[in-house]
């Protein structure tokens, strides 16, 4: 994204068109990496220097195999992922692995 400043000064952040976003998921595919665009979790929670993530469902709402992928990924990664849902709360979605 490209920031952008208004006649007053302000910043707005430009969105990539979608050909610009596909160029680079194509880009960084063929480098090798594993490119990720759906499935991101809705919140991500920082205190006292340590990093949550979490997945709000309601009633019989269930993760999407993107959203699986993602926050196993993350969880990989050090990051706690937590499913949270009004009427029972959290729930821890992986053991924490060792970085």
């Amino acid at each position: 994204m490209r920031i952008l400043r208004n006649r007053l000064g302000v910043a707005a952040l430009k969105r990539p068109t979608p050909n610009s976003e596909l160029a680079f998921k194509v880009a960084a595919q063929r480098a090798g990496w594993t490119v990720f665009k759906k499935g991101w979790p809705d919140f991500m929670c920082i205190k006292d220097g340590q990093i949550m993530v979490v997945e709000v469902k309601h009633g019989s709402d269930k993760l999407s195999l993107e959203q699986k992928a993602m926050l196993r990924v993350l969880s990989n990664h050090g990051i706690r992922c937590f499913e949270w849902r009004e009427s029972t709360g959290f729930r821890r979605l992986f053991k924490q692995q060792k970085v």
